[in-house]
């Protein structure tokens, strides 16, 4: 089925820990970018949790106990966040949205009785990259399914020696590694960038995005 984009949405979270069904694990950062064909909003907040962030988790990302000491906890904002992630025109895009992100907003979600992301929606470059990595083409290997079940299913495939993160992504497309990687909002510019390589494949094939939304989003990036 053919999906109609007006909107496009970039984002990353950073976490205190790793995803727990339990919903112990809390957002210390999210960025995103949000464009529309006359819109252009960037946002990258810090959030404390409501206990210390374990120093493996800053090993990764580099946020500290010391940084989130005086900054809001998420749940302030949540009603923000809904806006802007719950929309039907919108494309969601992440680099592995569809394996922890989603769910993890989901989940911040459901507490307070919010539908949850749509993951057909949603455009996962993680996903995209591991099927490329693979040899795997969604026309061949299934022509009825959505992207977004085409991108779940590569990153269900268990290959050991197989390296799909955001590093490995930048290194494949050429694109220059940044700085401060694994802090939110420089992952959500260089997945803009890994996403724009992407999706040329599907345009007015899998999906149709609106050409001005596009359009602004590579001035931006490009």
């Amino acid at each position: 089925m053919m999906k109609n984009y007006n909107k496009i949405l970039i984002y990353d979270l950073e976490t205190n820990g790793f995803f727990s069904k339990e919903g112990k694990t809390q957002p210390i950062e999210l960025a995103y970018l949000s464009i529309t064909p006359n819109t252009l909003i960037a946002y990258n907040e810090l959030y404390k949790p409501s206990w210390k962030i374990p120093s493996y988790i800053t090993d990764v990302n580099g946020i500290t106990n010391e940084m989130v000491e005086n900054k809001g906890e998420w749940f302030n904002e949540i009603d923000k966040l809904y806006k802007v992630f719950i929309v039907d025109d919108t494309l969601i895009i992440g680099h592995n949205n569809i394996k922890f992100d989603n769910k993890f907003i989901n989940q911040l979600f459901a507490n307070e009785e919010y539908p949850e992301i749509n993951d057909n929606n949603c455009f996962d470059t993680g996903g995209e990259f591991k099927a490329e990595l693979l040899g795997t083409k969604k026309e061949t290997y299934d022509t009825e399914c959505s992207i977004a079940e085409f991108h779940k299913a590569m990153l269900d495939i268990k290959a050991k020696d197989v390296k799909w993160n955001l590093t490995a992504a930048l290194e494949h497309y050429g694109i220059p590694k940044p700085e401060g990687m694994h802090r939110a909002l420089t992952d959500v510019l260089c997945t803009t960038k890994v996403f724009i390589k992407q999706i040329d494949r599907y345009l007015d094939n899998t999906i149709t995005i609106n050409p001005d939304t596009l359009n602004l989003l590579k001035q931006l990036i490009c």
